[in-house]
């Protein structure tokens, strides 16, 4: 299931971010999500919601 989630939020973030040429990257707040997933301090339901937000 995380694989599956890690997958669609990588969709996500190369999706969003391939229409901006000049964007500096991925956001820190989202880098501090993914890494709090991936450490089991937040749910996949939590992490989904943050990516939506």
């Amino acid at each position: 299931m995380k694989t599956t989630i890690a997958v669609i939020a990588s969709i996500i973030l190369v999706g969003s971010t391939a229409s901006f040429a000049s964007a500096e990257g991925v956001p820190d707040w989202v880098k501090n999500n993914a890494g709090w997933w991936a450490d089991g301090t937040i749910s996949e339901s939590e992490f989904i919601q943050g990516i939506q937000f």
